[in-house]
């Protein structure tokens, strides 16, 4: 049994940061073992692996400069502080508060996940669905889904009841005749000439119309 070269490990090191990435043949020539051995050197090493090129690639802990996001490429060659390329996925879905489409995961990690997807059939932290003509990925977990598709997909907001046609014209004739006018005071004059119309339903039939700006509902 061949006993370990500390010394030689300790060059081969130092060419390995050097470099900043190596392949697993470079390692084995470079170390003269099997790559067997090598493979356990890089756990041994906690050195990160390329989540794309197959995989090919490896980097020391402490060479990659991890952004903001955790990712880092160098050449073309991209790594993540979270480890694999599923355990990339699953981080950056749970994460986000919107869930991500497949154009979104791929702007994010810098690879087509529709290539990569189909190999992940165990992949029980998210949950896909098909909305239109792209696939959505979700957390798993029930509430965070539910929180993360209506904020995806906000509903609608409600409707308002337009006034009846007579009520329509009258407020809309008062707003012509005072384009300053506040809502409360075209109400109080639309009501001296006979109309009780309260202020939302004169907001309403402005917004409807593009005269009045929209704002938050506030009335009970």
């Amino acid at each position: 049994m061949r006993t370990r070269d500390v010394p030689k490990e300790q060059k081969v090191l130092q060419v390995f940061r050097r470099n900043q990435v190596m392949t697993l043949p470079q390692l084995t020539a470079l170390l003269d073992c099997s790559p067997t051995t090598v493979r356990r050197r890089l756990r041994e090493w906690k050195a990160f692996t390329s989540y794309n090129k197959n995989g090919q690639f490896y980097a020391l802990p402490s060479v990659p400069r991890f952004s903001k996001k955790g990712l880092w490429e160098y050449q073309g060659i991209l790594f993540s502080r979270y480890g694999t390329l599923k355990n990339t996925i699953v981080h950056f879905v749970r994460t986000s508060e919107k869930a991500l489409s497949n154009a979104e995961l791929a702007e994010l990690i810098g690879v087509n996940p529709q290539s990569f997807m189909p190999q992940f059939t165990q992949l029980t932290e998210i949950r896909r669905e098909k909305y239109r003509r792209q696939v959505v990925y979700y957390h798993a977990d029930p509430q965070v889904y539910q929180a993360q598709k209506q904020k995806r997909f906000p509903p609608e907001p409600p409707l308002r009841k337009l006034p009846p046609d007579a009520q329509s014209i009258a407020i809309l004739i008062e707003r012509i005749r005072n384009p300053k006018a506040s809502l409360t005071e075209l109400s109080q004059i639309l009501f001296r000439k006979g109309y009780a119309i309260g202020e939302g339903a004169i907001r309403a039939l402005l917004e409807y119309h593009g005269l009045e700006k929209k704002t938050p509902d506030t009335s009970p």
